[in-house]
């Protein structure tokens, strides 16, 4: 909607909708801070930025649905294996 707060340049100069967005953002979050295992996410493209990756694409139908992903905190929201990287 037009009264959302974005990061984006809005376009003053049309008087029946002030502020318009011509480019929008790639990545939007919900973060709730009350609750934060309830925070949300999107990207508009997928989870790769690769253009030649099978996830290049993959939020694109769910970014148009306005569908966010749930955001996981902590180790008790980690399902299958957990990679642990410790320097030397």
């Amino acid at each position: 909607d037009k009264y959302t707060v974005d990061v984006a340049p809005p376009r003053y100069s049309n008087t029946e909708n002030p502020y318009y967005q011509f480019h929008v953002s790639s990545y939007r979050q919900l973060i709730d801070l009350s609750a934060l295992n309830n925070s949300r996410f999107i990207h508009t493209t997928g989870q790769s930025g690769n253009v030649l990756s099978p996830h290049y694409d993959d939020f694109i139908k769910r970014h148009q649905a306005v569908e966010y992903l749930p955001m996981s905190f902590g180790r008790d929201h980690v399902d299958g294996d957990v990679l642990i990287m410790q320097p030397k």
